[in-house]
């Protein structure tokens, strides 16, 4: 080696101070100076309807009919299911038979000037009872609050069973436009801006989503269930994330509820001098502070 270099020593030096080398110098210092690369940040994301309605029985019955079923898309309003209860029917029946014979006995009351203020009393208290049972039994047709898909199985097997109130039904779904919840560690909260551009890649699906943040949780939380792994290492704090909410829209409906994948946020453009002493500087202050 020291034969080699006492050999093209001079043939270096001159190397190093022609025109050549300082062009390619100069083009390196420039190339590293020039603000080429963005900073980024990734995290794992859960795809969610932003709009979904969650259907439940209001008063207990017997499905007799069941007028959708997954994947169908139904209006606002439109009914679902039908409930029967019998002794809902029987209230309803003794309503609106008291209601018919207190409007009896208050027209034969006024007719005969007999106690007619008492008559119009019990007739008006039978009337709000009758309108009372009346909007019970309205319940018993179950209707979609919002229009949608619905996303629940086995809808259809509810015929002929009975359901208890506050039993859930099925869930509907506006599945136009999805929301990713984007969980980014504590770590790299600091490169995280309301307004950044995005990526999205979607496990099993070979193309791309462009958006961008439009909301940051002000609360840290745990990784969801659906995304986090198996930990290998017991002992060790889990990290804290912090939530971005993103908007996707999805005209093909090719996006489902609960799907997951990476997204990746990006910041401003940086320069590789600039990013390398960023990258000493956050080392610096984690571990030697």
């Amino acid at each position: 080696m020291k034969f080699v270099y006492l050999d093209k020593r001079e043939r270096l030096h001159a190397w190093f101070r022609s025109r050549q080398a300082i062009l390619l110098t100069t083009g390196i210092g420039v190339f590293l100076l020039l603000p080429l690369w963005r900073e980024s940040l990734q995290g794992q994301f859960l795809l969610e309807p932003p709009n979904h309605a969650v259907v439940r029985v209001k008063e207990p019955g017997m499905v007799t009919q069941v007028f959708a079923r997954e994947g169908q898309t139904v209006a606002a309003d439109e009914p679902l299911v039908t409930l029967r209860s019998l002794s809902l029917a029987s209230k309803v029946s003794k309503s609106a038979a008291d209601y018919t014979v207190a409007s009896m006995l208050a027209t034969d009351a006024g007719l005969h000037y007999s106690d007619y203020g008492s008559a119009l009393q019990e007739r008006k208290r039978f009337a709000e009872q009758a309108k009372y049972t009346s909007r019970q039994a309205a319940l018993l047709e179950v209707s979609s609050p919002i229009s949608g898909i619905v996303i629940t199985p086995g809808l259809q097997d509810r015929v002929a069973s009975y359901v208890a109130a506050g039993t859930e039904l099925a869930d509907i779904a506006d599945l136009t436009e999805m929301r990713a919840r984007i969980f980014v560690s504590e770590h790299d909260l600091y490169q995280l801006k309301v307004g950044a551009p995005a990526r999205l890649y979607v496990n099993g699906l070979p193309r791309t989503w462009v958006t961008e943040v439009l909301a940051i949780s002000p609360k840290s939380t745990e990784m969801d269930t659906a995304l986090e792994e198996e930990r290998k290492f017991q002992g060790l704090r889990a990290p804290n994330f912090y939530v971005a909410e993103m908007r996707i829209p999805n005209p093909g409906l090719v996006l489902k509820p609960g799907m997951v994948g990476l997204a990746r946020i990006y910041g401003q453009r940086r320069s590789l001098v600039v990013l390398l002493w960023k990258e000493a500087q956050r080392f610096v202050e984690r571990k030697i502070w």
